[in-house]
């Protein structure tokens, strides 16, 4: 009975597909809307709001990327999940529905140019199994649980009835917050130590030179690919792409020259994630594996054991196949759902990195961990921010602090106040990052409010942007910056930034006077496009410093109240801002330069937003500059060029189609 409803709606899709084109539906389509196997209220709000739903699915596919922080109407979100969970309840036959779903919606998005078909056939055999298991198996998860958390801020004004206990729980903290006591400035005569970052390498062991850049895929370059050139006459080069991910080579390269600058002796080195291509709509495990294993061989080749310098690995949203997916221990033994082959491949790469016995079993079960770096006061604490990610759809699943690792970081951090130890805190995902559930990103910021004194440091990549956030303690009025963090600049050269790397100074030299607190950080880059066109291979690259935060910034130190001067000098100093602009993106003659006041603004508050469900920052620094103006979103890079594609393809995937 069942496959005979998915059937119907089949035939509703293909009915509708070829239907009204003006925002409502024709008779025949209502009358098939009557037949599917889903509450009479759901019918009713699909007739009724068909064009707002069908323009919000339209948005979310074509978007490339969409921006960060849009208002999106709940409504049509909750009429499009209704109908899709509803479906997914009543449906025993996935596979029979996906194979119908390829034969006709994914000939349809193609014919609409909505969606190349191997990227939606491929989508759909991805996900719909996980989707599947997660819809049917949380009886309590409603729409408006799904819409409030996929929808970030504007999620939150849902009307209805979520599901309370998915949302009001809270970490438990440790009374006592030690007063806030200013540090003494770092002596001048203090050698700082080196560390550094590599995130979001997204290498493509597919890459080939002189494949079309343009070839209606999210990403391209592969081998697979045609031969071509895209509009500016270009096609896909020896080091790399703007559109494309990093070809071998590339990332050999860049590893290669950020290990042997000269005097650059590293005392750490952290790779914060995302080892994997792009192409989710046809990852494998066994290609995940091998994109592991080229790239960690690479690194512990050019940082062996007996150099003394620790790789301390993070897991990003690309590590997993399918990718995002994270599911609970609990499910590990269900189906497809076992990760303990991606959790083993890191931890067997780095067990004599790690060498802490308990922070490698930590590891191999749940992506986070934490270890004393060699013989100093300060404490490693490795967070798998994927236990925080919307397009983890595994939350849904089981939504409160995903494998207890809030009120482990909690406990972790409680035992390194009382020992005095310093903390650095390395992430993938930042936790103000658009796509961060705004429930973890509140509790998170509690935890990093709580031990502000504690937490020298906090390192993370996935938007592939060079940034900083500043967490603030809203107790005091005004509210004080209480901690910041750093963002990464991706190796990838995917949505057009140049690749890089970057570097940290650490008053680490002085043993146990060390506070660990950061004195300078400096991003290197090399210009894609001149490479591409005057380097020979095997030639020298057009490697460069691309700016040193103390000299351009004109900061003396880095501490969190540093960061907030910086961001309202930036309201006032048009120079200044432009010039932070063009470090946020890298240098990239392939991105435009921000003019308009309103431009300026979205940056600076992406800058002051460090919990994304808090607002009031970003209005306290509009109201500084008195323009008057509601908070307004900003396209953010990596993290969100292929979200919104896949949300359609795999949260709305019938539905879609439906509306359409």
């Amino acid at each position: 009975m069942k496959f005979c409803w998915a059937l119907l709606t089949m035939c509703f899709i293909a009915v509708t597909f070829s239907g009204s084109t003006e925002g409502k539906m024709s008779q025949e389509q209502i009358d098939l809307v009557r037949q599917l196997p889903v509450k009479k209220e759901f019918q009713d709000d699909l007739i009724q709001h068909y064009d707002l739903a069908r323009d919000w699915l339209l948005d979310l596919t074509l978007s490339q990327p969409r921006a960060g922080r849009a208002s999106v109407p709940c409504l049509a979100c909750r009429v499009v999940m209704n109908v899709y969970m509803e479906l997914m309840r009543a449906t025993d036959s996935i596979g029979a529905i996906i194979a119908i779903l390829k034969l006709i919606g994914c000939f349809a998005a193609d014919v609409i140019n909505v969606l190349h078909p191997d990227v939606c056939t491929g989508a759909l055999d991805m996900y719909a199994d996980d989707l599947h298991y997660i819809i049917d198996n949380n009886p309590a998860l409603k729409a408006i649980d799904v819409c409030t958390i996929l929808l970030g801020k504007s999620g939150e004004d849902c009307e209805g009835n979520r599901t309370e206990e998915f949302f009001n729980w809270t970490t438990t903290l440790k009374d006592g917050k030690p007063a806030i006591v200013e540090l003494a400035p770092v002596p001048e005569s203090a050698v700082p130590v080196k560390i550094l970052q590599l995130t979001d390498i997204h290498l493509d062991l597919d890459y080939a030179v002189g494949k079309d850049t343009d070839c209606g895929k999210p990403m391209c370059c592969q081998t697979w690919e045609a031969d071509g050139v895209d509009a500016n006459g270009t096609s896909a080069g020896p080091h790399g792409d703007f559109k494309c991910d990093m070809p071998i080579s590339a990332m050999n390269e860049l590893f290669e020259y950020s290990a042997a600058l000269p005097g650059y002796n590293y005392d750490f080195v952290m790779m914060t994630g995302d080892i994997p291509p792009h192409n989710i709509w046809n990852t494998t495990l066994l290609g995940n594996l091998e994109h592991y294993k080229r790239t960690n061989d690479r690194l512990l080749k050019l940082f062996p054991t007996d150099r003394s310098v620790p790789i301390y690995p993070v897991l990003g949203n690309h590590e997993p196949h399918p990718c995002n997916l994270y599911p609970p221990r609990s499910v590990w033994n269900e189906s497809n759902f076992d990760k303990s082959w991606m959790y083993n491949a890191f931890a067997d790469a780095y067990a004599d990195q790690i060498k802490d016995p308990v922070a490698l079993a930590q590891f191999r079960q749940t992506g986070y961990y934490t270890i004393k770096h060699k013989d100093t006061n300060l404490r490693i604490i490795a967070i798998n921010t994927n236990f925080g990610y919307t397009l983890n759809f595994w939350l849904f699943y089981h939504l409160p602090d995903a494998e207890g690792q809030l009120q482990w970081l909690s406990n972790t951090l409680e035992a390194a106040e009382a020992s005095n130890e310093k903390v650095f805190i390395l992430g993938h995902m930042p936790p103000g990052s658009s796509d961060c559930w705004s429930t973890w990103s509140a509790q998170f910021e509690r935890i990093i409010v709580r031990y502000e004194a504690t937490i020298m440091a906090q390192f993370y990549g996935h938007t592939h942007n060079d940034a900083v956030q500043i967490f603030y303690d809203s107790s005091e009025k005004p509210p004080r910056p209480a901690n910041s963090l750093y963002i990464g600049a991706s190796t990838t050269a995917l949505t057009n930034l140049n690749p890089g790397f970057k570097v940290y100074y650490a008053d680490g030299g002085r043993g146990a006077d060390s506070t660990w607190e950061i004195m300078d950080h400096e991003t290197w880059i090399y210009n894609l496009t001149e490479a591409n066109t005057n380097v020979e291979p095997n030639g020298p690259m057009p490697w460069k410093k691309m700016y040193s935060a103390k000299e351009a910034f004109n900061m003396t130190s880095f501490r969190p109240k540093d960061f907030d001067g910086l961001a309202k000098r930036m309201l006032f100093d048009d120079k200044l801002f432009a010039m932070y602009h063009r470090f946020y993106h890298k240098d990239s003659d392939a991105r435009s330069p921000c003019y308009t006041v309103s431009c300026k603004l979205d940056y600076i508050c992406d800058m002051v937003i460090a919990n994304t469900g808090d607002y009031s920052h970003c209005d306290r620094f509009r109201e500084i500059y008195d323009i008057g103006e509601p908070t307004t979103p900003r396209s953010d890079g990596g993290g969100q060029i292929l979200g919104a594609s896949f949300l359609l393809v795999i949260v709305g995937a019938v539905v879609k189609l439906i509306l359409d």
